[in-house]
């Protein structure tokens, strides 16, 4: 919990903006090959950036929706035509246009359910919008950020009495994310068992598959043919199970896996506090809308934390309703070191680069390097496949198995993958370090020798041996 009588709500608004707009400016990259192959390179190809034989699986099989390539292709060809078509430049655009989704729907969903929580208002603006992971996250333009953020906004138009528009942002969150049908259904299914006005529920019903139908108009644009995409999705990935080529895990993934990876005490925090509140408050909206989705996505094979994110941001409302509740939560020592712990993985979440590829591609994009040789794949390939989006300004890429089988006597632009291959480089002093993913100093600090398993990439220039 904060101290309330120490910051006011312009103050706590003014750090969430500045957290999220730190995210978009260093969240360089993406984070999943999904964000960028699935809405980037669909984007790209309809920009004519690359053909589609290069796209991914998914484009072959009509499974995935167009609605959020076509959002962004509003505004990229706009930009093109006033010749801003930088693909650094684009993704930045990109990035802040989810950012500012992502605070609108803190916003409006703080609005709505605030005084449920009088006496600890500010406590859930906090939490709502500086939970370490959630400034990160809304600055990605993915699939799972787009359609938390639209359920979001159509919770609350709901819960507000606007129930059309609540319709509407809930066909865009179904048409961002398909799975999101299991978080939108438990909405009019509470609202029937709530005995909501049935002309309300109906016309914002009607309203949801309405604006579903249209988007189709967008899946036909971006297929060039007539696509019953979600059909296609639920056919390929959970009826014939391609799905589970991806990897399978235990009912329990989501636990073991959240507690890991979202740190403790923060990951502890969440769990509790979502269990406690669900126990507290079973005829709440938010319980009927996050456990289903829980349950469901626990229930199916293939895992990923980033599948959870619609749930992970109505987290924020159980932490703050268990702080205040739970008796085992109420010590100031639990409450100091949650927030102290938050604001530091905050801090590193919102200046680290989603994915570090992304920034050689800009450090290459602005030199004169006409080749590279590097010693094994091709950097600007990722599972396989061309990240086109970025290659616009690529040197020529020579491969070798091997760096030690690149000839470098008459100079010779070299690049190093793996933190291994690094220290013969650094250590050979006619090899000019000029571009390496990690600042410099933090390679003598090898603590549990992390960069012999990273992913340390550098660019020297190699004159002899």
């Amino acid at each position: 919990m904060i101290n309330c009588k120490k910051i006011t709500e312009k103050q706590l608004w003014g750090a969430i903006i500045i957290f999220h707009l730190l995210a978009v400016v260093f969240g360089l990259g993406f984070l999943h090959f999904d964000e960028h192959f699935q809405i980037i390179e669909f984007l790209n190809y309809k920009l004519g950036g690359i053909e589609a034989h290069f796209l991914p699986w998914e484009f072959q099989e009509r499974i995935r929706p167009w609605f959020q390539p076509f959002i962004l292709y509003c505004f990229a060809l706009p930009l093109k035509s006033i010749g801003i078509s930088s693909p650094f430049v684009l993704s930045g655009i990109f990035r802040l246009i989810s950012s500012a989704l992502g605070i609108a729907s803190i916003y409006y969903f703080w609005r709505q359910f605030k005084d449920e929580l009088t006496e600890n208002r500010l406590s859930l603006l906090f939490w709502l919008g500086l939970l370490w992971f959630i400034p990160y996250l809304h600055a990605r333009p993915s699939s799972e950020s787009w359609s938390a953020s639209f359920f979001l906004l159509g919770l609350s138009c709901f819960m507000g009495k606007r129930s059309n528009w609540g319709g509407v942002f809930f066909a865009f969150s179904f048409l961002c994310r398909y799975q999101m049908g299991f978080m939108i259904a438990p909405v009019y299914f509470w609202a029937v068992f709530r005995r909501w006005p049935w002309r309300a529920v109906i016309m914002s019903f009607i309203v949801l598959w309405s604006m579903i139908a249209l988007g189709s108009l967008c899946d036909y644009w971006g297929y060039g043919e007539w696509s019953l995409a979600p059909w296609n999705y639920l056919k390929v990935n959970l009826i014939e199970n391609k799905a589970a080529h991806f990897g399978v895990d235990p009912f329990y993934y989501y636990i073991t896996r959240g507690f890991s990876r979202g740190y403790p005490p923060i990951s502890l925090l969440i769990i509790v506090s979502s269990v406690y509140f669900w126990w507290k408050n079973p005829k709440h909206i938010l319980t009927w809308v996050g456990l289903p989705f829980l349950v469901v996505h626990s229930l199916i094979g293939h895992k990923e934390l980033r599948f959870i994110l619609p749930f992970l941001v109505l987290t924020p409302y159980f932490i703050v309703y268990a702080f205040s509740h739970c008796s085992l939560l109420k010590a100031n020592w639990i409450r100091r070191l949650c927030f102290g712990v938050n604001i530091i993985l905050l801090i590193v979440a919102s200046l680290k680069m989603a994915n570090p590829a992304v920034g050689l591609y800009r450090f290459l994009a602005g030199t004169s390097i006409e080749t590279l040789y590097v010693g094994g794949e091709d950097p600007y390939k990722m599972v396989g496949l061309p990240l086109r989006f970025y290659q616009k300004r690529a040197p020529k890429i020579v491969e070798h198995q091997k760096l030690t089988e690149i000839p470098f006597d008459q100079g010779k632009y070299i690049m190093t993958r793996h933190g291994p291959d690094l220290f013969p480089f650094l250590e050979n002093p006619s090899c000019q370090l000029l571009y390496l993913t990690y600042p410099r100093f933090l390679l003598n600090f090898n603590i549990g020798n992390w960069i012999a398993r990273s992913r340390v990439w550098g660019v020297f220039y190699c004159q002899h041996k």
